[in-house]
């Protein structure tokens, strides 16, 4: 998770922050220029969904994978037909593991989308317990066009005994609405674990396991042009490393921050900044020259190509999956937020004996609720946009 260095303190900063984020995952926000997704995307899936689709293809069988690719003929202990059997299994396995990383990251979608209904039932119960009380409607009278917090500031009002016996019943509403946000949350921590754990299975097993295989192919005797090709697969790969570094940097840093001594959305660092981008198109401009040398190099060794051309799968599902890991970590700050925000704003509720924090309570409610509304759209079209694209690719 991000950590949390600066608080949020009114509820406009809290909606802002919201509706930015929003708007930056649905590519409306200014300065931002990576596509539209909450935690991928369209484009991302259909390269993910290539990688996948070759990966459950993959023969696990010793004599069909020794039809299709030779590896005896070369004989180099360590890659033969029934050592890459072991390996080839990895990758389908690794592959067949996307589909309920998928549907995870659909939970996602449909949470924030159902959190505005469900986030506006429980406030608007909270709403309508408050303001039957008489000492609300006093205050009401009191506050104008104020903000909640400036409403906090003005001279006190005196709940009755009666109004403060309905503290507790107020109280178990308020945690009701704690609840939701905890519940809308959930799918959030669990998809950005997935997300986690689908990342470590290519960074700690696959892509060592496959240097491994390419590292002994590579004592095989090619032609001259082979081993130059070859050669200029390890230049590029320098290269990719680097590019890669800049992305996981952007998707580890933190999205929103204090600007001039207010809070703000920090675009410009961060996986839906220019810079990001621009990473991004580097690195798929090397990956395709990548691509290129592979098809030279299938004219004259299929093992060799086949090989480079797993390493180049997994480099580009690598970038598609880092932008996944940054996006989850991302929102699931913006629900910290959120319950940071709802926790403090209720801490006060517990004993009060002031109408006007009632009243300025109420005032935050409605503002998130009505923020909320709004955002809602933007959740189901984003919702949509993924399922649409899962679908076709």
């Amino acid at each position: 998770m991000l950590a949390i260095q600066e608080s949020v303190n009114t509820v406009k900063e809290i909606n802002s922050l919201t509706a930015d984020f929003m708007s930056a995952v649905s590519g409306t926000l200014k300065g931002v220029e990576r596509g539209p997704g909450l935690l991928v995307t369209n484009d991302d899936i259909k390269k993910i969904k290539r990688y996948v689709n070759a990966g459950l293809a993959l023969p696990t069988d010793v004599n069909e994978i020794e039809q299709l690719y030779k590896y005896d003929q070369l004989n180099i202990t360590g890659l033969y037909s029934a050592d890459m059997q072991a390996f080839y299994q990895s990758m389908k396995n690794h592959a067949s593991s996307w589909s309920p990383l998928e549907s995870s990251m659909k939970a996602v979608g449909s949470d924030l989308h159902v959190f505005a209904d469900n986030f506006n039932s429980s406030s608007n119960s909270i709403i309508n317990y408050l303001t039957s009380l008489p000492s609300y409607i006093t205050g009401v009278g009191k506050i104008g066009g104020l903000t909640p917090e400036e409403i906090d500031n003005l001279p006190e009002i005196q709940l009755t005994g009666d109004e403060k016996q309905k503290i507790p019943a107020l109280l178990e509403l308020v945690d009701e609405l704690k609840t939701v946000i905890a519940e809308h949350s959930k799918s959030t921590q669990t998809t950005k674990a997935k997300i986690t754990e689908f990342k470590d299975e290519i960074t700690k097993s696959l892509k060592p396991a496959l240097g491994l295989k390419i590292a002994l192919s590579n004592s095989h005797d090619f032609n001259e042009e082979i081993k130059q090709l070859n050669e200029r697969l390890d230049i590029l790969n320098p290269r990719i490393d680097e590019k890669f570094a800049e992305i996981e940097q952007y998707s580890q840093n933190k999205w929103w921050g204090l600007f001039g001594g207010l809070v703000g959305f920090a675009i410009t660092s961060t996986i839906y900044g220019e810079k990001a981008q621009q990473a991004r198109n580097e690195l798929d401009q090397l990956i395709a020259e990548r691509r290129e040398v592979e098809a030279k190099i299938a004219t004259t060794s299929t093992v060799l190509a086949s090989l480079r051309t797993f390493e180049t799968g997994l480099q580009d599902l690598q970038i598609r999956v880092e932008d996944a890991a940054g996006s989850s970590s991302n929102l699931e700050s913006l629900w910290l937020l959120i319950q940071t925000y709802v926790d403090s704003s209720s801490k006060k509720l517990d004993g009060v004996t002031n109408a006007m924090y009632l009243v300025s309570f109420v005032s935050r409610l409605k503002a998130m609720t009505e923020n909320w509304l709004e955002i809602k759209k933007q959740a189901g079209d984003l919702l949509t946009a993924f399922n649409n694209a899962t679908s076709d690719a």
